[in-house]
C-alpha cells in the first residue's frame, strides 16, 4: 500500500517519519517526566498523589484549551504550508499565541486566587484538599510562561519542525525531574519540601522553558513570527481562525471537562480510586506514545494534500493511515500489557511505588481494561486528529467526539456509581467503552469522503 503512494507523493513517508518520530520522542519524555514526578510524590502517600492529581486536572483543562487553539491553528497552517504560503502561516501562529497567552493569564489568576474551590471539586478529603491547594497555587504562577513556550513549539509541528519539541522535553526532563528530586526529598542540603517542592519544580521548569523559547523565536526563520503577528492580524485569517479554531477549542475544553468529571466520580469513591485512575492515565499516555506521533504526522500530510486541492491523493493517504493506525493500536495494547507486568512486578516489589494495596489492586484492573481500549483508541485518534481535522472537517469531528462522552459515558458512570454503587472497575469499563462507539462513527465518516475541505484563501 505504501508503495502505491510513492509515485504520487514521494514526501509522504518522509513527512510521516519526520514528524512522527520526534513527536513520539517528545511525548515519551513528557510521560516519563509525569511518571517520575508521580512516583516521587507517591512516596508521600495516597493523599499526596490524589492532591497533585486533582491540581493536574485543572491544568489538564487548560492544556486541552491550549491544544484546541493549536489544533485549530494547525488546520489552517498545515494547508497553507502545503501551498508554501509562510507569511499566512506566521500570521496564524501569531493569532494562536495571542489567544493562548490570554488563556494562560486567566487560568493563572484562577489557580492562584481560587485554588480551594477547584481542589474541593475533585476530593472531599481534608488532607487532599490542603495539599492540593498548596500545589495549585505555587505551580499556577507558571501558567503564563507555559502558555507561550509550549504553544509555540507545539505549533511548529504543523510546519514539519517537530524536532524542537523533542529537544525542549529533553531539557524539561533534566530541569523538572532533577529539581523535583532535590526539593521533594531535600537533597544537597535543601529542606525536604514534599508536595511544595514538586510544585516549585514545575514552576521553575516552565519559566526556564519560556526563556529558552523566547531566544529561539528571535532566530527562527522558516516562518518568521513577528511581535506584530501576535498583536495584529488580517481580518480574514482571524475570522477563519475563529471559525475553525473555536470549534476545535470547544471540542477540547468540553472533552477535557468531561475527563475531569470522570476524576470527580472516582474521587468521590475513595482516594485509592482516584490514585489508580490518575496513574492509569499516566501509563496510558506512555502506552500511546506511538499513536501520538502518528496523529500529528497524519494531520500534517492530510492538511498539505488538501491545501493543494489534491483530494485523490488524500484518499490514498487516508487508507494507508487507517491501516497503520490499526497496527499501532495492537502495538500500543502490547506496550500497556508490558508496563502492567513491570508495574505489578519489579516496581511494586521494590516498594518505590508507595501506594496502598487497594490502589494497587485497582491499578492492576484498570491497566488491563486500558490495554483493550488501545485497540480502538489509536485508530479513532488517527481519524479525528489526523484525517478529519487535517482535512478541515472540524465541525463534525468536534461534535461527535464530545457528544458520546456527555450523552453516554458520564451519565452512565455517574448513575452507576452514585445510584447503584457499582465498583470502580465497572465504572472504568463503562467509561472506556465510549471509544468503541466513537470509532465506529468516525470510520463511517471517513469512508463517506465528505470530510475533505480546503479552507485556505488566495493571498
Amino acid at each position: 500500500m505504501l508503495s502505491s503512494l510513492s509515485p504520487l507523493e514521494p514526501q509522504f513517508a518522509k513527512t510521516m517519519l519526520g514528524v512522527a518520530v520526534p513527536v513520539m520522542g517528545a511525548n515519551l519524555l513528557h510521560n516519563v517526566i509525569m511518571l517520575a514526578d508521580t512516583l516521587m510524590v507517591s512516596t508521600l502517600g495516597d493523599q499526596a498523589v490524589a492532591a497533585v492529581a486533582a491540581a493536574n486536572n485543572f491544568f489538564f483543562v487548560f492544556f486541552l484549551l491550549q491544544f484546541g487553539l493549536i489544533s485549530g491553528a494547525a488546520v489552517l497552517a498545515s494547508q497553507y504550508w502545503g501551498r508554501r504560503d509562510t507569511r499566512s502561516v506566521a500570521q496564524i501562529a501569531g493569532i494562536m499565541l495571542r489567544f493562548s497567552m490570554l488563556a494562560g493569564l486567566l487560568f493563572a489568576f484562577v489557580a492562584i486566587a481560587l485554588p480551594r474551590p477547584i481542589i474541593s471539586a475533585f476530593s472531599s478529603d481534608p488532607e487532599v484538599v490542603a495539599l492540593g491547594v498548596t500545589y495549585l497555587r505555587i505551580s499556577g504562577f507558571g501558567m503564563l510562561p507555559f502558555s507561550f513556550a509550549r504553544a509555540y513549539w507545539l505549533f511548529l509541528r504543523s510546519v514539519e519542525k517537530a524536532k524542537l519539541g523533542f529537544y525542549m522535553q529533553g531539557m524539561n526532563f533534566v530541569v523538572n525531574v532533577g529539581l523535583s528530586a532535590v526539593l521533594i526529598f531535600g537533597l544537597f542540603g535543601m529542606p525536604a519540601m514534599g508536595v511544595r517542592g514538586a510544585a516549585f519544580a514545575v514552576l521553575i521548569s516552565r519559566v526556564v522553558e519560556c526563556i529558552v523559547m523566547l531566544f529561539y523565536a528571535r532566530r527562527e526563520k522558516t516562518i518568521g513570527v513577528r511581535v506584530r503577528d501576535i498583536t495584529h492580524a488580517p481580518r480574514t485569517l482571524l475570522r477563519d481562525f475563529l471559525k475553525h479554531g473555536s470549534i476545535v477549542v470547544g471540542n477540547e475544553v468540553v472533552w477535557g471537562i468531561g475527563v475531569s468529571l470522570q476524576a470527580v466520580i472516582f474521587g468521590q469513591i475513595s482516594a485509592a480510586a482516584i490514585t489508580a485512575q490518575s496513574l492509569t492515565r499516566i501509563f496510558s499516555g506512555m502506552g500511546s506514545i506511538l499513536s501520538c506521533g502518528m496523529f500529528n504526522a497524519s494531520a500534517v500530510v492530510t492538511g498539505k494534500s488538501v491545501g493543494r486541492g489534491d483530494f485523490a491523493q488524500t484518499k490514498r493517504q487516508s487508507k494507508v493511515i487507517l491501516a497503520l493506525s490499526g497496527i499501532a493500536g495492537v502495538l500500543c495494547a502490547g506496550q500497556m500489557l508490558l508496563m502492567r507486568a513491570l508495574v505489578l512486578g519489579p516496581v511494586y516489589a521494590s516498594g518505590f511505588l508507595g501506594i496502598s494495596t487497594q490502589a494497587m489492586q485497582l491499578l492492576r484492573q484498570f491497566m488491563l481494561v486500558e490495554a483493550a481500549a488501545m485497540l480502538v483508541f489509536v485508530p479513532h485518534g488517527s481519524i479525528i486528529i489526523g484525517l478529519l481535522r487535517g482535512g478541515g472537517d472540524t465541525r463534525f469531528s468536534s461534535v461527535y467526539d464530545v457528544a458520546f462522552m456527555w450523552v453516554y459515558a458520564l451519565p452512565v458512570a455517574a448513575i452507576g456509581v452514585f445510584g447503584f454503587g457499582i465498583s470502580p472497575l465497572t465504572a472504568f469499563m463503562l467509561l472506556r467503552f465510549e471509544e468503541v462507539i466513537k470509532f465506529g462513527v468516525g470510520l463511517g465518516r471517513v469512508l463517506s469522503w465528505k470530510w475533505m475541505k480546503n479552507v485556505t484563501r488566495e493571498t
